[in-house]
């Protein structure tokens, strides 16, 4: 094997390595926040709940609207579900891969998940 054929193979391991690394980075990054974001909406939606509940309005549209807004807010697509006084939400946010595309992999998903209940007192 010639020195150049090594040296190509080198660089394209290195460069496969530095995808890894870096793009293994954003999507931590991106399961991370996704699980923040998460949690603040649950926590959100449960205080609200909390609120209509002691006025004696409907808590479940009220925590699903909190929960939602904070989604909105933080530019992360989720999903909210309101069961009795829990308040569960799953987030979903995509980063777009920088070495990683070299081999077709353009993005990758990060995911959380979170749950609030509200509680009196």
């Amino acid at each position: 094997m010639s020195l150049s054929a090594f040296f190509a193979v080198v660089v394209v391991c290195l460069l496969l390595l530095a995808g890894l690394v870096i793009d293994g980075g954003a999507k931590v990054s991106a399961d991370r926040r996704a699980e923040a974001v998460a949690a603040h909406a649950a926590r959100a939606g449960a205080d609200a709940a909390v609120g209509h509940r002691l006025v004696g309005n409907d808590p479940s549209s009220a925590a699903h609207r909190a929960a939602l807004a904070v989604l909105d807010d933080a530019g992360v697509a989720g999903q909210v579900t309101v069961t009795g006084e829990r308040v569960s939400v799953t987030t979903t946010i995509t980063v777009e891969t920088t070495f990683l595309s070299l081999i077709g992999t353009d993005t990758l998903t990060g995911h959380g998940r979170a749950s609030a209940t509200s509680v009196e007192g």
